[in-house]
């Protein structure tokens, strides 16, 4: 009895946390408790073979204890590339509460070690340049990795909380996409250098304001949408700096990406970001990106010009909501920014309910995932049929982006969410209050948590590439 007790109150405390350490603490007594902690001191899994894995390990610090450069180099690769899928399989982080398994731990552990090995040892058949360039190679065979932020109207303020809590356990990526209210959650944090994201995140309950007010019927009428957009760029105005995307990419380092979807016909989303749109700037952007058909009207995308003045971005075209059809631009980023692992936050109202279902455990995960599937099929065969019917008409676009909207894959290789909560769709179209903002990142934060050590482990490799990179270039600056 005293111990199925301890069991419910530490069931508690992990949803009532108000840290990371004393989320992670409870969840080592819980597993203690439940003997999850036997399975991650197991070396056994049906998802890799212990044994070789073992032997992985031995050889990679061999290597590097013995100082054998040339062997670790020629065998940590083949190592990476032999391993890397099993060990990022979903099943190895749900098996307790606190982490996975501990050979998993020291595989990346030593790998990184490695790779820290092979950058910061001088071997004199290897150049400074040289091993730049090997190690530029190394990380663009290995991909990137990116944290995509959903839409969700009002709900996508869980965001904040989520890119809070990576943030404070130094696993932001550097490539962040947005789309609609995720737009605006990464631009206010693409726009910002490093040393200012711990305040801002502080004060980040304070920042909205008001943002959503309905429009006069007069109003309403001419624009054809119910919420006056300059309310929403004032607000905007107050959380993000004035900058364009190149700007903001010299400010931040980091990737910022936003989608937008032309409202002619016809025309495939777009991601805006300082390759693709260096001189848009990054506000008109967000704008667009939360112009909802019907709420906000489209938008007209501004530039910088050469001499510092605003004009028109393709002045004929007009944007509006990016999540309506690329909520998260998967393959988009994968082409431009060599990503190839996603971290998706997801806040959509109408795909929440099945992300919360489908992340449970054994039988009721597998009920919910054959049923979503099979919902998102019939939907996707019903209104392929819908367009058919209705083709060359002007109902063709809307139709399609009704299919794309209900259709598109809204997850990623980790997804993140806010519990399940009726209540939350009443707070979705209102200005939150401190409060409700401290509520929301709070709960962002606490979806984040569990899934820290998954993340952690995952992007081990491509950020021991990043700093083996960047330790050589300041080398190399020195004089």
């Amino acid at each position: 009895m005293k111990r199925a007790m301890k069991i419910r109150t530490l069931r508690r405390a992990l949803k009532r946390a108000q840290s990371y350490s004393a989320w992670l603490r409870n969840a080592h007594e819980l597993d203690t408790l439940l003997e999850l902690d036997r399975w991650r001191r197991s070396p056994d899994s049906n998802v890799y073979n212990a044994k070789s894995l073992a032997e992985h390990i031995s050889r990679l610090k061999g290597y590097r204890l013995s100082g054998s450069i040339g062997a670790l180099q020629e065998f940590l690769p083949e190592s990476l590339y032999q391993n890397l899928s099993a060990l990022n399989s979903e099943t190895l982080y749900r098996g307790a509460h606190a982490g996975t398994k501990d050979l998993v731990v020291d595989y990346f552990k030593e790998a990184v070690e490695g790779i820290d090995y092979l950058a910061d040892t001088d071997n004199p058949s290897w150049s400074e340049q040289e091993k730049l360039n090997r190690f530029r190679q190394a990380q663009e065979s290995f991909g990137r990795t990116a944290l995509l932020l959903s839409g969700g109207a009002t709900l996508g303020y869980y965001h904040l909380g989520v890119a809070k809590a990576l943030w404070q356990e130094g696993l932001l990526p550097q490539v962040i996409s947005g789309s609609s209210m995720g737009a605006i959650i990464a631009s206010s944090i693409c726009t910002r250098a490093n040393s200012q994201l711990g305040s801002w995140f502080d004060e980040a309950i304070f920042a909205p304001g008001k943002s959503l007010e309905l429009q006069g019927l007069l109003d309403a009428a001419k624009t054809r949408s119910l919420l006056d957009q300059t309310v929403l760029r004032e607000s905007l105005g107050r959380a993000i700096p004035d900058l364009t995307f190149h700007e903001s990419f010299t400010v931040s380092g980091r990737v910022l990406n936003i989608t937008v979807s032309p409202t002619r016909g016809r025309q495939k989303p777009r991601i805006l970001n300082h390759r693709t749109a260096p001189d848009v700037y990054v506000i008109d952007a967000c704008l667009a990106s939360a112009a909802v058909p019907g709420l906000f009207k489209p938008v007209t995308l501004k530039k910088k010009t050469r001499s510092g003045r605003r004009v028109d971005y393709l002045a004929s075209e007009r944007w509006s909501d990016g999540s309506l059809t690329g909520d998260v631009p998967k393959k988009r980023l994968s082409r431009l920014q060599n990503v190839n692992h996603f971290i998706v936050s997801q806040t959509n109202p109408h795909v929440l309910p099945f992300i919360h279902a489908s992340s449970g455990l054994g039988p009721a995960r597998r009920l919910a995932t054959v049923t979503g599937e099979f919902l998102r099929g019939q939907t996707k065969a019903f209104l392929a049929t819908g367009r058919q019917l209705v083709d060359g008409s002007g109902l063709e676009s809307l139709v399609k982006s009704a299919e794309s909207f209900m259709t598109q894959d809204y997850g990623g290789d980790i997804t993140i969410h806010p519990s399940f909560d009726a209540d939350l769709y009443i707070r979705m179209f209102s200005n939150p209050s401190p409060d409700v903002m401290a509520r929301f990142i709070l709960e962002g934060q606490r979806s984040t948590w569990p899934m820290v050590e998954q993340i952690r482990l995952q992007t081990a490799i491509g950020r021991a590439l990043n700093g083996a990179i960047a330790r050589i270039i300041r080398r190399q600056q020195r004089p």
